[in-house]
């Protein structure tokens, strides 16, 4: 939607509330399925609880771990390690066997920060964030 001063913002649900954010803010992301595929740790990192490196870190993975994927969201991609289902980041591993692409329409839009964004109550940035 495009508020009274020309700003794009976009309607979201956070934690069972009705939000807003800038569109400046985040970018549209869907998930996307392929054939399972084999990655190698580079350096020691983080399975997170959901996609980004601001998400509660579940268990360390450690380098030259293998893991497994089939499922990614932008660069996040999700796998389930030492009994917890979460996210690695792409760029803290290598591939370690050939991977395949294949798109899958959900119908359901996410929408990725690009850094840490505040969330309003209404389309509007003069009024007070929701923190």
């Amino acid at each position: 939607m495009v508020n009274s001063i020309g700003e794009t913002w976009y309607r979201i649900s956070y934690k069972g509330k009705t939000l807003y954010v800038k569109s400046n803010d985040v970018s549209k992301q869907s998930f996307t399925s392929f054939s399972q595929t084999k990655y190698i740790a580079n350096k020691t990192t983080y399975l997170y609880q959901s996609y980004g490196n601001v998400q509660k870190k579940l268990v360390t993975i450690p380098k030259g771990t293998i893991v497994q994927a089939k499922k990614r969201i932008g660069d996040w991609y999700s796998i389930s390690y030492k009994g917890k289902t979460g996210y690695f980041y792409i760029g803290d591993f290598s591939k370690y066997d050939k991977i395949t692409y294949q798109t899958s329409n959900t119908g359901v839009t996410y929408y990725i920060t690009k850094q840490t964004s505040k969330l309003y109550s209404k389309p509007d940035t003069k009024r007070l964030g929701h923190n």
